[in-house]
């Protein structure tokens, strides 16, 4: 058999983004299978890290034979997982799993300009503590041209003499054919992917795949300015689906919505859609308005039919992620009483074996948000809920990623467009006008069983949403042992302090009610000396906030009345014109 044989596997290394998106087409095209940046919509990096913690091999059950891209880097909070970048578990990983190494190299200036294209990607980096890039180094372009350059000649020299390495210097001409040698490609490709330059538009061209009982998919092929991708994007699911042509359409058009969102404050970018099959107008009418808002353009290029169809609905579905606002409203409609309960999660990592009434569901291809709503769409319940978070319905300009279903008059949108079409659904997300501390604490006091398997982060995990939950149960007095050890939380704490002294809440704002929140509590922590480790510089006097402690229910007015008799028990609805924070809605 040949060295490189099919059943190899290999490790793309390189500085992402460059050449990455041509390389994942390219090597999709060959015949391999790509697992680049997500499996299963799942980061890769997640993937690996939780495996190693819970004492498994690195790469347990990812079949993918090309992994492209396997660390990642939180938006904002300067964590991140890096195992293309620690060189120790680098070799580690390689040599456990008798991996094919390839580094993908080039001109540093080029790679650094590819950076710099990449949305806020360089100052994540600058942020972020990184293996040879520490926090705080890379505003000059010297210092991260200095770190591409040590990273190749760290990796060259770490790989030395070994016939399982090879470069291939991706600005040369010559380097399609040196990959396609290097990975024993199946079949001839187009050169032409990889020397051609990244696309300023989104094209987004979909196929129906046929309809089985348990799955409902399309073939996706997308080229954008920031992802090329080519396969199959759905659900698959241990029930019977109630097919309807309807969900084609909210698929394909909600994912260019997404695409939309994912671009949102870059260059106005044309989302070009096709598809081999109609969409429905009424659909086309409000994704094309939702694209505008995230300010760019829709462009349909297939049949647009105004249609209806007999879709009964009924009982109750609640999309469930497993953290505090999920379990919560999981909570209250228990409490209520609430008969004909599903559950519908897309979890990979937790069974939430505690909910009785949980259905699991495997995505296809991608996490993206429609993906996670869409099995209990296709339940056609007559009333949707949603955990949602106050942060959810922050309105910014261009629109944020979550406020389409944060916001009570978006949800509102979707239903009348679904009430159009013959589905009559009312959709819900009560808790989405407490701050997060006060959801966490009606969580723990009103329901200790349910939140007992609150899984909104894995243990000790170096990211912002570790912190967050973290300092949502000190507020309170609740433990964080299951959460995080102390000399992380101070690791993380202090890092978090250092970061947003600058008031700086990223380019869209999306997050600025979390991170307010976070601000507010750790001031309050500190001044009442129950912050569990010593901030290593002061945290600002302006971080004070009243705010965090009040129902804001201007955000919903149509929250049901028995849900805000139970907040009421815990908080005070807010005076809007006395808070000291008020979210634009």
């Amino acid at each position: 058999m040949p060295a490189n044989s099919i059943k190899s596997k290999f490790l793309i290394l390189g500085i992402p983004p460059y050449k990455k998106f041509e390389l994942a087409r390219a090597l999709s095209d060959m015949g391999r299978t790509v697992a680049h940046y997500m499996i299963g919509g799942v980061l890769t990096a997640d993937i690996i890290n939780t495996n190693m913690r819970c004492g498994l091999g690195a790469l347990h059950g990812i079949k993918a034979d090309c992994l492209l891209q396997i660390n990642a880097t939180s938006a904002r909070d300067g964590q991140g997982f890096f195992p293309d970048f620690d060189l120790v578990l680098l070799r580690r990983i390689v040599d456990d799993n008798n991996l094919k190494v390839v580094l993908t190299s080039g001109p540093a200036p080029e790679i650094l300009s590819s950076i710099d294209s990449h949305g806020d990607l360089r100052q994540r980096l600058i942020k972020t503590d990184i293996p040879g890039l520490p926090a705080g180094v890379g505003a000059i372009d010297k210092d991260i041209i200095d770190w591409i350059n040590g990273y190749f000649d760290a990796v060259r020299r770490l790989f030395a003499g070994s016939e399982r390495f090879v470069e291939i210097d991706m600005s040369k001409q010559d380097a399609p054919l040196s990959l396609q040698s290097a990975v024993a490609a199946t079949r001839p490709f187009s050169s032409e992917i990889i020397s051609a330059p990244r696309p300023q538009t989104s094209a987004l061209r979909f196929s129906d795949v046929g309809e089985l009982e348990t799955e409902f998919s399309m073939h996706l092929e997308q080229d954008s300015p920031h992802k090329s991708f080519r396969g199959r994007i759905g659900i698959r699911t241990p029930y019977n689906l109630q097919h309807a042509p309807v969900w084609r359409s909210f698929l394909a058009l909600n994912y260019a919505s997404t695409t939309a969102a994912q671009l949102s404050g870059k260059r106005a970018t044309p989302i070009t859609i096709s598809c081999d099959f109609p969409v429905d107008q009424a659909l086309v009418e409000l994704y094309a308005d939702r694209v505008r808002k995230y300010g760019h353009e829709l462009v349909v290029e297939c049949e647009v039919v105004d249609r209806t169809y007999e879709l009964p609905s009924k009982g109750t579905a609640l999309s469930f992620g497993g953290g505090k606002e999920s379990r919560l409203t999981y909570g209250l409609l228990r409490e209520r009483g609430e008969s004909d309960l599903v559950v519908c999660t897309t979890d990979p990592h937790y069974p939430h074996a505690d909910i009785p009434e949980i259905v699991r569901v495997e995505m296809i291809g991608t996490d993206n948000l429609e993906i996670r709503l869409l099995p209990a769409f296709m339940m056609r319940p007559a009333n949707w809920y949603l955990g949602g978070a106050l942060a959810d319905a922050n309105r910014q300009s261009p629109w944020q990623y979550y406020f389409d279903y944060g916001s009570p008059a978006e949800r509102d949108e979707l239903a009348d467009a679904f009430r159009k079409l013959g589905y009559a659904v009312k959709m819900h997300s009560p808790v989405s006008v407490l701050p997060s501390n006060i959801c966490q604490k009606i969580l723990c006091e009103r329901y200790p069983q349910i939140a007992q398997e609150q899984r909104s982060t894995a243990f000790n995990s170096k990211n912002e949403k570790t912190l967050f939950v973290a300092l949502l149960l000190l507020y309170h007095g609740f433990s964080i042992s299951n959460v995080v050890e102390l000399d992380i939380l101070a690791e993380m704490g202090n890092q978090y302090i250092e970061i947003f002294k600058s008031g700086n809440f990223g380019p869209s704002n999306m997050r600025e009610p979390y991170h307010r929140e976070a601000m507010a509590i750790l001031r309050y922590l500190d001044e009442t000396g129950r912050l569990p480790f010593k901030p290593q510089s002061e945290i600002p006097t302006e971080w004070q906030a009243r705010w965090i402690n009040y129902i804001h229910a201007y955000v919903d007015p149509n929250v049901a009345s028995d849900f805000m008799d139970i907040f009421t028990q815990y908080a005070a609805i807010a005076d809007r014109a006395e808070l000291d924070y008020v979210l634009p809605t």
